[in-house]
């Protein structure tokens, strides 16, 4: 038996066209027959069971079975006037319009469950904030005495560290290169030279032009502090309660 479309003036046959549908025309549902029935529109026409609408009649290429759809009934027809035309295409077009917004809504509600869904964190952190508050452990404490710290710090020496210049020239060349104002600047800045005894060999220059020797000498010690870590004694500690607590432990 051939399928073929009973819409006035179609010829679509099954097979002819890779993507025509065909469907039956509704039996069970009397309501949504007798519109089918209106829509297609042949005068002294009883279907049968066989017969079939193809997809071309409708505004979306389908039948669809939500009766808010333009595509619950079809509409594309020859004998379909233009204002009818026009009006199915605006159903459809609000139809479209509908069914995003039901979408958006859809997905809102599906990301709020999955929120819901999720632990809340924020009532974890809550949680613990009050744990740690109801500890009394203020925050960044030193387990020790600072001043027992300090009472424990011992100091230690580095061995000297000598810096020596040794200069031998004629005094008049060490009188023109060293002006007293730049070993007045030297003496203050660096502490190498000392003032007194710049400013008298400076002096000294101005009579002599022996040879001599200059030495020039910079000493310096560094001294650290460390613990002597003899604080560490449970017994010396100031928050005991730490460790009782299982705050922290040894």
């Amino acid at each position: 038996m051939v399928i073929s479309c009973s819409a006035v003036g179609c010829t679509n046959r099954q097979g002819h066209k890779p993507n025509v549908s065909f469907y039956l025309i509704p039996t069970r549902d009397e309501d949504r027959r007798r519109r089918w029935l209106a829509a297609i529109n042949r005068k002294d026409w009883e279907p049968s069971k066989y017969s079939r609408i193809c997809s071309e009649h409708f505004l979306q290429g389908q039948k669809s079975d939500d009766p808010l759809s333009p595509d619950y009934v079809p509409s594309v027809f020859a004998h379909t006037k233009s204002p009818a035309r026009r009006r199915a295409v605006q159903s459809l077009e609000k139809f479209k319009v509908r069914q995003n917004l039901k979408k958006k809504k859809l997905l809102l509600s599906s990301r709020s469950e999955a929120a819901m869904a999720l632990p809340d964190f924020s009532s974890e952190m809550s949680e613990m904030t009050t744990q740690l508050t109801e500890n009394d452990m203020p925050e960044g404490i030193t387990l020790w005495d600072l001043e027992e710290l300090h009472n424990d710090m011992r100091e230690m020496a580095q061995p000297n560290s000598t810096f020596e210049i040794i200069s031998s020239e004629s005094i008049s060349e060490k009188s023109s290169s060293l002006g007293v104002e730049a070993s007045l600047k030297a003496s203050f800045l660096f502490g190498l030279v000392q003032v007194e005894g710049s400013a008298k060999y400076l002096n000294d220059t101005k009579t002599s032009k022996q040879q001599a020797r200059v030495t020039l000498q910079y000493k310096t010690t560094t001294h650290f502090k460390e613990l002597t870590m003899n604080h560490l004694g449970q017994g010396n500690m100031k928050h005991q309660y730490v460790f009782d607590k299982g705050l922290a432990t040894w």
